[in-house]
């Protein structure tokens, strides 16, 4: 994990370096005299005599004010690490009666909100939201030349397609330690058809569903599509929202409080510690700004169009969504730029290239309190963000996005009580 410059070690350079400078100061003087007038005259005379007769006390008492003061940051240092709970600050986060069922079922502690429930999450996540969780580069991700057969069996046989492009579905993670916090993923490659063959089967039938399904990757037997869900966080600290088309597959007219994009064949030419990098540069191209026709041939071209918008770039964790029996990452974007620069930015490009975003809804924006609003009463206000519309009400949402939004509120709400500076490299 990739975190800001500690402040601990700033204030162990100053409490050595100050000291050291104090120390050679008075010391220094004591011993070096010069003429003036053909008479010795000492420069310490020139200080006051408590001064120069108590120079190594002087000398302690300085040392310990910068000792206790180091031992403060180092207190405040250990408060902001602490991992944020949501449920400290949410203690009736909602769960679907179908997930509570399955984790019932199963014996389940691992977190669950929504239709979400935690597989893996990184070991640190505190207050800070631009250098929580795993940067692109930490994660590893190996594709499974043969990968998992499809089972027609269980299924039956998907239908012949015209254009059947590759998915991939998560078939191993390796485990992660607190103290080599790395996270190393294995896909196994399937086909559309085939995803979609068992979606008809299981999204339905919660039984079914939930026999083959398993929160462990090696033991889950339903081939799926594997996804990112990115939180985007204005420098406001507003998130977008964003209200699923009527023709989306799955929850339509739902509230997301995150954008998605499943991996594809185009992210594994970067090399399998680059692909996690791609996919995540593609996504905010793609999704977020509107880099996509001829754009979209060169990722690396498009992110740099953009990255200087881009603070930071982490996964956060893992999750299993039950209600569909697939398997998703979680990341969060941190921009430098507010709602109404974003704007700005996105229309500069879209009129540059005659390009629009990947459009799968309406986007909205919703401010920091409204966020806490829909975790503690089930409704918030949305903002439309392209158009003058009155603001609306938020019901409906999808069924992984409040355990999204649990995790940033949470670390807002440390945030505000630990009270936090902006962290420098955020700022650009």
């Amino acid at each position: 994990m990739k975190k800001s410059p500690s402040r601990i070690r700033v204030w162990a350079k100053h409490l050595m370096g100050n000291v050291a400078v104090i120390y050679a100061f008075f010391a220094g003087i004591s011993d070096f005299s010069i003429k003036i007038g053909g008479q010795d005259t000492l420069p310490y005379n020139r200080i006051p005599d408590w001064i120069s007769k108590n120079l190594l006390p002087i000398t302690f008492i300085i040392i310990t004010i910068y000792f206790c003061l180091y031992v403060l940051e180092l207190l405040r240092k250990y408060k902001e690490t602490q991992t944020a709970r949501p449920r400290d600050y949410f203690p009736q986060l909602p769960i679907i009666d179908t997930t509570r069922e399955f984790k019932n079922k199963r014996n389940l502690d691992n977190f669950a909100v929504g239709g979400a429930i935690e597989i893996v999450k990184h070991p640190y996540l505190d207050a800070r939201i631009s250098d929580n969780g795993w940067v692109a580069d930490d994660i590893k991700i190996n594709i499974y030349s043969n990968g998992k057969p499809f089972p027609e069996k269980t299924f039956g046989k998907p239908k012949a397609w015209e254009v059947d492009n590759s998915k991939f579905w998560l078939t191993r993670i390796d485990p992660v330690f607190a103290d080599q916090p790395k996270l190393v993923l294995y896909l196994s490659p399937t086909k559309w058809s085939e995803t979609e063959q068992a979606q008809s089967k299981v999204f339905q039938d919660t039984a079914f569903r939930h026999r083959l399904s398993s929160i462990e990757p090696e033991k889950h037997s339903i081939p799926n599509s594997f996804c990112l869900h990115i939180v985007v966080v204005f420098s406001d600290e507003s998130i977008l929202a964003m209200k699923r088309s009527k023709g989306t597959a799955y929850f339509p007219e739902h509230i997301s409080l995150s954008f998605e994009e499943q991996f594809s064949d185009e992210d594994t030419s970067s090399g399998e510690d680059k692909m996690m990098t791609t996919w995540f540069q593609r996504s905010i191209c793609e999704e977020l700004f509107p880099l996509t026709g001829e754009a979209k041939k060169s990722v690396p071209w498009a992110f740099n169009r953009i990255k200087k918008f881009v603070s930071s770039m982490n996964v956060w964790s893992c999750i299993f969504e039950e209600t569909t029996g697939t398997q998703s990452l979680f990341g969060v974007v941190q921009l430098k730029i507010s709602p109404s620069e974003y704007i700005e930015e996105y229309n500069k490009i879209a009129i540059e290239l005659g390009t629009r975003r990947d459009d799968e809804g309406s986007l909205f924006i919703l401010k920091k309190q409204e966020v806490f609003n829909i975790l503690s009463s089930g409704h918030g206000l949305l903002q439309p963000l392209f158009s003058d519309k009155e603001p609306e009400i938020a019901r409906n949402f999808h069924p992984t996005s409040l355990y999204r939004a649990s995790l940033v509120s949470a670390c807002w709400k440390r945030d505000e009580i630990i009270g936090l500076k902006p962290n420098p490299d955020s700022l650009g």
